[in-house]
C-alpha cells in the first residue's frame, strides 16, 4: 500500500509544479535589443515603437560577465527607447538587453491570401444600392463672405501690354526725408600713486547722415568729436587740453534713379571707402 501511494505522489507532483507554473507564468515575449547609450540613469536602446515596445515596460540589461541590471522604459520613438535604470555600474554601449512586452501587443502580421475570383456557377450576392446621405449644409461661420466692390475702376488692357502692372517708383518730392546715425561718449582714467601722477581723457562724438533733405534728393554726413584731456603730475606742470575735430561734413546728390551722375561737396571721404 505504501509503495503504491509512493509511486503515485512521485507520478503526480511533478505534473501539478509543472501546471502551477504554466499558470504563473506571465504571457510576455522578450524583445532582443542592444545599448546604444549612456547618459547618468538614462539608458537608450535601439529598438522602440516598431517592435511593439511602450512605457512601462520592464528591461533586463545583460552586461558581459555580471549579474543583469533592470531597468523601466519611460519614453518611445519609433526606432528607439530611453529606460530609466535603478543603477547603471557596469553597462557598456552594445550590450545585449532584453525588453519584456505582453504578447496581446503582437498581432498576426503575415498577409492574408486575396480571395480568389468567383467561378462561373457560384454566384456572390449583390450589395443593396442605397441612396448617399444628404450632405450637411455648411455652418454659418464657414460660408464664404461676399466680396466688396472694386474701387479701382477696370483698366484697358490688350495683348501687347504685360499680365502684371508696371512698377511705380516714388520720386524725392514723394519721399519723406531720414535722418539716422549715432552718438557716443568714451571715458579713460589713469593714476599713479608712486609718481603722483593723474591723466585722464573724456571723448565724445556723433555721426549722422540725412537722406532726401527738403525733397531735393541726395543727402548730407556729418560726422564730429570733441575730447578733453586733463594731467596732474607731481611738479605741478598740469595740462589740460581741448580739442574739436570734424572728420566728415559734405553735402551730396545723384548717383539715383533719377540722376545717374553724382556730386558732392565739404569734406569727406571717397564714395568707395
Amino acid at each position: 500500500m505504501k509503495r503504491a501511494l509512493i509511486l503515485l505522489l512521485t507520478v503526480l507532483l511533478p505534473n501539478i509544479a509543472r501546471a502551477q507554473g504554466q499558470e504563473q507564468e506571465p504571457a510576455l515575449r522578450r524583445v532582443e535589443a542592444r545599448v546604444s547609450g549612456i547618459s547618468g540613469r538614462n539608458l537608450y536602446l535601439d529598438r522602440g515603437r516598431d517592435a511593439h515596445i511602450e512605457p512601462g515596460d520592464a528591461v533586463h540589461v545583460l552586461p558581459a560577465g555580471r549579474p543583469r541590471v533592470v531597468a523601466v522604459v519611460e519614453s518611445v520613438s519609433r526606432t528607439g527607447c530611453r529606460a530609466r535604470l535603478v543603477e547603471a555600474d557596469g553597462i557598456a554601449i552594445g550590450d545585449r538587453a532584453e525588453v519584456l512586452v505582453p504578447k496581446a501587443r503582437f498581432v498576426d502580421e503575415t498577409p492574408k491570401p486575396a480571395p480568389s475570383p468567383p467561378t462561373a456557377n457560384e454566384q456572390r450576392p449583390v450589395r443593396p444600392q442605397t441612396d448617399p446621405p444628404p450632405a450637411e449644409p455648411e455652418p454659418a461661420e464657414r460660408a464664404v463672405p461676399e466680396h466688396p466692390e472694386w474701387t479701382h475702376p477696370p483698366e484697358e488692357w490688350n495683348e501687347d501690354l504685360p499680365l502684371l502692372a508696371p512698377p511705380e517708383s516714388s520720386t524725392p518730392e514723394d519721399r519723406e526725408p531720414r535722418l539716422s546715425g549715432r552718438y557716443f561718449l568714451g571715458a579713460d582714467h589713469t593714476w599713479d600713486d608712486d609718481q603722483d601722477r593723474r591723466y585722464l581723457l573724456g571723448r565724445t562724438g556723433v555721426d549722422a547722415r540725412m537722406e532726401n533733405p527738403f525733397g531735393l534728393g541726395g543727402g548730407a554726413k556729418f560726422r564730429a568729436e570733441a575730447s578733453q584731456r586733463n594731467t596732474e603730475v607731481e611738479n605741478g606742470n598740469d595740462e589740460d587740453e581741448s580739442h574739436l575735430r570734424i572728420d566728415r561734413l559734405s553735402w551730396y546728390r545723384g548717383d539715383t534713379r533719377e540722376r545717374a551722375g553724382r556730386i558732392e561737396l565739404g569734406r569727406f571721404l571717397q564714395d568707395a571707402f
